[in-house]
């Protein structure tokens, strides 16, 4: 968090954005937020689970908020790109069979489908 708050200052936004520590799956989350950042966590979580943030998180949110999703994904063929076939994370996702593609869960395709299901 020390980094976070770190780069949040060099750019003068202290008053402006704040990071929260915890559990994303059982703390519950500030309320009345204007944007939340869910980074590098959906690729790891299985759908069910993914739907279950995205409504939590959207419960937090002020209306007219915004959802940020930042992730490490892997093409729909899962070898590439080079990237997130060399990230740790997406390697021992793949081995517990929850690992998310692109075909799966795109910026422009299923992050929508997930977000739809997840709906407020």
């Amino acid at each position: 968090m020390a980094i976070a708050e770190e780069i949040i200052a060099s750019f003068g936004l202290s008053e402006r954005v704040k990071v929260q520590a915890g559990d994303f799956t059982t703390d519950e989350y500030p309320a009345r937020v204007g944007a939340a950042l869910l980074s590098g966590i959906l690729h790891r979580e299985p759908e069910a689970a993914c739907r279950a943030i995205i409504r939590k998180t959207w419960t937090a949110l002020e209306p007219g908020g915004t959802i940020i999703i930042g992730d490490v994904m892997l093409n729909a063929d899962k070898i590439s790109p080079a990237f997130s076939t060399l990230s740790p994370s997406t390697c021992s996702s793949q081995a517990s069979g929850a690992a998310r593609t692109r075909k799966t869960n795109s910026a422009a395709g299923s992050r929508r489908r997930l977000c739809r299901r997840a709906g407020p």
